[in-house]
């Protein structure tokens, strides 16, 4: 057995010895906060536009009418139509076609050439040329004929013509803003005097050709080369 420690006697007691006193931990150092928010935000935006375009493709892939739809069902970049301006949602395909559709032209039509203006001297031939057929070519005579002197019949025609042997005309006058001819008219049959009249004749226009459209009577005249013919009527 360890023996009793000695004291000193008159000393006090020497006084335990103290235990080291213990100094508080040393708070660690602020560590800043970690960017762990800011990175799940990003990451939510980023879903977020995810979801849209994922829309967006599913909505362009409906539309069967869509020219961006491909052949596999997945959805291109919408083609932007020639005049530079893309296609407003609603468009059909028809429509945008006919936007991008260069308005044609209407066809040039050409005018037929004007025929050349009447002249006197034309009437005053067609009216010589009309005389030259009669009483031998009644056909011929028949065709010169317009609308209104044709109204009497073919076969009144021919048998008034067909009672003379001969048919003499002389152009008196020519009025070409009336489209009237005065001509002295010499009715000759076998056996008898000549008969002259003087008629006013009135021309139409067919195309090129000049048409004996009226005949009017105005009186007897006299026959060229002497005399003085009677009017039959």
């Amino acid at each position: 057995p360890r023996p009793p420690d000695r004291t000193r006697i008159g000393l006090p007691a020497a006084p335990p010895p103290s235990r080291p006193t213990a100094r508080p931990a040393a708070r660690p150092a602020a560590v800043p906060p970690r960017p762990y928010r800011s990175r799940t935000y990003a990451l939510a935006a980023v879903a977020v536009l995810l979801l849209l375009v994922a829309g967006l493709l599913a909505y362009l892939a409906s539309r069967p009418d869509d020219p961006g739809t491909n052949a596999r069902g997945g959805s291109s970049t919408p083609n932007t139509p020639a005049t530079g301006t893309s296609a407003e949602p609603g468009t059909t395909q028809q429509q945008r076609t006919e936007t991008r559709t260069e308005p044609q032209q209407p066809p040039q039509t050409t005018e037929p050439p004007q025929p050349a203006p009447v002249t006197a001297e034309n009437l005053s031939r067609a009216v010589e040329e009309y005389y030259q057929q009669l009483p031998d070519n009644l056909d011929e005579g028949w065709d010169r004929l317009g609308p209104n002197l044709r109204a009497v019949g073919y076969d009144s025609y021919t048998g008034f013509w067909s009672r003379f042997s001969r048919v003499d005309a002389q152009v008196q006058d020519a009025n070409a803003e009336a489209m009237t001819v005065r001509v002295v008219v010499v009715h000759h049959r076998d056996g008898e005097a000549p008969i002259a009249e003087l008629h006013e004749l009135t021309l139409v226009r067919d195309g090129e050709r000049l048409l004996i459209d009226k005949d009017r009577r105005l009186g007897p005249a006299e026959v060229p080369g002497g005399g003085e013919g009677e009017g039959d009527g």
